[in-house]
This record gives C-alpha cells, structure tokens and sequence, in this order.
C-alpha cells in the first residue's frame, strides 16, 4: 500500500462509506474547530461502521488535497471544490443565524424543542446546548472546554441554520454571553441578573418573560401580557412565538 505520491491508486469510494464513518469524520471536525479538513484512515472495509474495529485514523489535515478526488484513477470526479468555495466565501446574503436564548432549559425540554423545529423545518442543521447536553440536531455531543467554547464550538458549524442556547446565572455572571444578540428570548422565573438578558437584545427580538404565573410577550412592536391557565405549560407559550418567529425568518 502507497500514497498518491508514493505510486498508489485513487479510487473512489464515496457511495460505499458507512453513515457512521461519516458522522465521526463530522465530530472530529467539530473537535477541532475545522472547517475543511481532509481525514487518513487505515481499514479494510470503509463500508463497515469504525465500531467495529479494523479501523485507525492515521492523520488529520488542515489542508488536504482535492485533486484525487476531481481525477480518481477509479471512479467518478467527486466536486469537492464547489462546497468548499460556497463555505469560505458567502454570497451577499446575510449570513447570521437566528439565536434562541434560554435562562433555564432541561435536556428532556430542549430534545422536545428539537423535535418540534425540526418537524416545521426538517432540513436544518439545529445547534442546541444547556448545561447539561449539546447536540447537533438530534445526535448529542461530547465538545470539550469552557461553556463559551462549546458555544463558539457550534456556531463554527458551517451548516448551521438555528443555535439554541441555555444561560443561566452562573454562566452569564462567569462568562458572559458569548454572541451579541438574540432573535428570541426565553426567561423562565429569571434571577435579577438574567433579567439583564433582556436588556441586549435588539428592538426587532421576542421576548417571552414567565415571573410566576404571569407572562409578558414583547414581539413583532407589541406586549402582551396575561397569566397561564391553570395546569397551561409555559413551553406552550413560547413554542407557538418561536414557529411564528422562525417561519418569519425562513421567509426572508
């Protein structure tokens, strides 16, 4: 066996890599905050999934080469160099995407969240964390560092269309907030100093404030303000602000 340069053949094996290979060929990625990158590995089989064993990665690189995959010696041309161009330099189209910020949002509340965006807009990559999960749409994540790099971690996706995120007091009071503005903000009973969430969101953002059993939504110029029904759960409030919000925001 030879590299390219050593005398070896390329081949294409696109069609015949499993699905696992390629979510860890995604996660590394992720890991290492690359956009584009080009991955080594040594295995007998690449259409069986890496957990079965017999398979190494030898090498991570930053700038691979795109040429064996344009002429393979085998196989069809495979345009890596379309994606590539479309990812490093945007059209002139605002690329910023929509941010929900959350003081306080379990695991089981944010999987729900999830599932729901995704049914209204089944194509979207969905960046989503809270203190105790992240996850890339339905698949969830080991990213390592700070609260903050994991958050700059997601938002370095380059195929991310929607970022949820969880700031409760400790965080925001420790590192801040990372991003700076909100599409949508949800406070569940904030602490004074998540109420300050409120305070760096543009004029244009929708804010849903649950103190109690009151509810104040400020969205599209207007407050509304009125109290859960007994037994009413607050995430039915503010899913019904967050599909009006996020249906409005596709539609640009």
């Amino acid at each position: 066996m030879a590299n390219l340069s050593s005398g070896g053949m390329g081949i294409d094996a696109t069609p015949l890599i499993h699905p696992d290979n390629i979510v860890l060929a995604q996660d590394i990625a992720q890991h290492f905050q690359l956009v584009c990158l080009g991955i080594d590995v040594l295995t007998p089989d690449i259409s069986r999934s890496w957990r079965e064993g017999q398979f190494g990665i030898v090498e991570i690189n930053a700038a691979p080469g795109v040429y064996m995959h344009l002429k393979p010696a085998i196989g069809h041309c495979v345009d890596v160099t379309l994606p590539i161009l479309h990812t490093f330099f945007e059209t002139g189209d605002d690329a910023r995407i929509p941010i929900i910020t959350f003081n306080y949002l379990p695991v089981d509340e944010l999987q729900e969240l999830i599932d729901q965006i995704l049914l209204q807009h089944p194509n979207w990559i969905i960046g989503a964390i809270c203190r105790d999960a992240v996850f890339i749409n339905r698949s969830e994540k080991n990213l390592s560092g700070s609260y903050n790099t994991k958050v700059q971690s997601l938002l370095r996706n380059p195929k991310l269309d929607l970022l949820i995120a969880e700031y409760r007091e400790s965080v925001f009071e420790q590192e801040g907030l990372f991003y700076d503005r909100s599409d949508i903000l949800i406070l569940d009973d904030p602490t004074d100093i998540e109420l300050t969430l409120s305070r760096v969101v543009p004029e244009d953002a929708a804010v849903v404030i649950k103190e109690r059993d009151a509810i104040s939504v400020r969205s599209r110029g207007l407050v509304e303000q009125y109290n859960l029904g007994e037994n009413e759960p607050f995430k039915r409030i503010y899913w019904s602000e967050i599909a009006a919000i996020l249906q409005a925001l596709a539609e640009k």
